[in-house]
This record gives C-alpha cells, structure tokens and sequence, in this order.
C-alpha cells in the first residue's frame, strides 16, 4: 500500500475541501500519519470537513459506464519463475546500474534513484512483481536519517530499448528531512521479487466473514458499494507498520469470468471512523460531531485501523482476494 495509494484519497479530499487545503500539515499528520492526537479545538472544524467528505464519497454511487475485460489470471497474478540464483543476478545488475542525486521539489530535498534490470528480467510492459523501498539513508558528518523522516513520494517504471533489448528503468524519490543542497553519503535500498501468490476466493451470495491468508487472519468488515474493508487479527495496529506494510488486493470478477477496468486505492482507516459509518450512511456533521467530539477525535489512533480497497466501481461480484508472497529480497547500497 502503500502510503502513496493512500496520499491519492488524501489529495482527493483535500480537493474536495477548499478549506482544508489551509491546514494541509495537520491533515497530512492526522490522515496519513494516524496521528490522531495532533486534533484539537482550532484544527477540528477542517477535519470534520475531511471525514464528511470521505462518507460522502463512500455514498456515492458510480454512474459512469463501466468497461470489463476476461480476468487473465497469469497476467494479474505475474510472478517470476527464473531461478533464484538469476534473480539475485538481476538484483545485482540492478544495484551496479543505480544512480543516485539530490534534488530539489516543492521546498523539499529529495533522494532520487534511478537504474534498470538487465534485458532479461522482464514481463511484458511492466515489472509489478517488483517492490524496492528506501530502508536508510547515511549523509557524511551528519546522524543516520531516521526511517520516520523518510517519505517516498513517487515510483515510475519504464523502458528503455537499447540496440533491440528492452529494458526495464526505475526511478524512485523520497523526502529526506534535510536542507542541504549537495550531500555525499550512501542509501540502502530492499529489493523484493515476488515468486508466488496465497489466494482465498469470496462468494458474494455466501459470503464467509474470516479466513487466513498469507500467514495473516483477516476479518472481513464489509463489503459495500465501492469498499472492501477488513481486519487483520494478529498483527500490530500501529498505523505506520499497515501502510507501509499492505500487502493485499481484491479483483471484482462477474460470472463470465471478467473483470472491471478502473482505479483502485489502498489504505488505513482509523476504526472508530468506519464504525460510525457502518452504523449510520446518512450521519450529519452534527451527529458525527456528537459521536465524536474533539476528546474523541485525538483518542482514534488507540483504537486501530482496519484496511480498505476502494475502486472507482461498484463491487457487485464474487470477489478474488490474494496477497503477495514476496520470495527473494535484498538489500543493496548505493552512494551519491
């Protein structure tokens, strides 16, 4: 999930509400940080504004005409069937091709990686069974940046050909809590390849409310116009630990084997929120501000986070649910 899945319903909202836009820190603290304790009296207004919205957008019903198209099970559910050994050399190639350089966007410095796979480690037009994350970074003469500070803000995949081979090009950027403009120092970066998958299939019409998969039991919450939401039993409620950690997808296929084309967005969702919502779809700010006054909002965090996949279309059908089994991973360092 990943936090940029969940950045893309926090800009959605922040759209949404003009007013919150004022108080764009605190949101992105209490939203996409779960930093609940961070509300108060002066504050409050906006971020009522923000969950009434979120309702509002939970509502809604899709009336665009939907496109559909046969679910390709080898194609969605890619994994790498290259022994292990060419992987780890794939991985290696990887780090000998990375570059790294500062830069600098929006008043923020940024570290961006930039390298691609040797020719042979491909899929198609895309590499999704690929996941690489920013683990530290370490400036000379300076302390180690903590993981906390660290932020990553944008993933491009591409291609490049180059006398008749394609290759696969990555550039990565994340937020470093720094002010320099030139800094040496080294990055290490995880490197994680998908090898298999654990799928459970959910039947609409019987629908059962908790299995395990992947090691993880899930408690499904609901299922409801265009969000799928869920529990996970035996694992931390620390929000950083689930947005940085998701790792589950749902496909809505039709009796003719198809699936619907659209967006999807994956993220936490503070407990006490979504219970109100379940309990009540047409709740007014005045209710919700009632149910759960200021004392209330800042105590959210204490009570959890379920998750939520939410796409841009009705979930009307049985139901693909599955989680990556990420087989192979290596950390590699790159310096700048």
């Amino acid at each position: 999930m990943k936090r940029q899945t969940f950045l893309a319903l926090f800009t959605l909202l922040l759209y949404i509400n003009v007013k919150a836009q004022k108080n764009e820190n605190i949101m992105i603290s209490v939203f996409y940080k779960g930093e609940s304790d961070k509300i108060n009296t002066k504050n409050s207004s906006d971020i009522y504004d923000v969950i009434y919205s979120m309702f509002t957008n939970y509502n809604t019903i899709p009336t665009d005409k939907v496109s559909v198209k046969k679910f390709d099970k080898e194609d969605i559910l890619f994994k790498n069937n290259l022994p292990s050994e060419k992987i780890i050399s794939a991985i290696d190639s990887l780090s000998k091709n990375s570059k790294l350089s500062l830069l600098t966007q929006f008043n923020k410095q940024q570290l961006l990686f930039q390298s691609h796979f040797p020719g042979f480690f491909k899929k198609n037009n895309d590499i999704n069974f690929v996941e690489i994350k920013l683990k530290s970074f370490d400036a000379m003469g300076k302390n180690k940046i903590s993981i906390d500070s660290i932020h990553s803000v944008s993933n491009n995949w591409g291609t490049l050909l180059s006398k008749g081979i394609t290759y696969h090009t990555i550039e990565i950027q994340d937020n470093l809590n720094i002010s320099d403009k030139k800094v040496a120092g080294s990055a290490i970066y995880n490197v994680k390849i998908v090898t298999d998958y654990k799928i459970q299939k959910l039947d609409r019409l019987n629908l059962i409310n908790s299995f395990s998969i992947n090691n993880k039991d899930i408690k499904i919450i609901e299922i409801y116009n265009k969000i799928f939401v869920f529990d996970v039993l035996n694992e931390s409620d620390n929000f950083k630990r689930k947005s940085e950690h998701f790792n589950f997808f749902a496909i809505d296929i039709n009796d003719k084997n198809e699936t619907k084309l659209g967006s999807k967005i994956s993220y936490p969702i503070y407990k006490d929120l979504y219970n109100i919502y379940k309990s009540n779809r047409k709740i007014t700010k005045e209710e919700l501000k009632k149910l759960l006054p200021v004392e209330k909002l800042q105590k959210m965090k204490e009570n959890g986070f379920y998750y939520a996949i939410e796409q841009d279309t009705q979930y009307e059908n049985n139901v693909l649910f599955y989680s990556k089994i990420y087989g192979i991973s290596k950390d590699i360092k790159v310096k700048i």
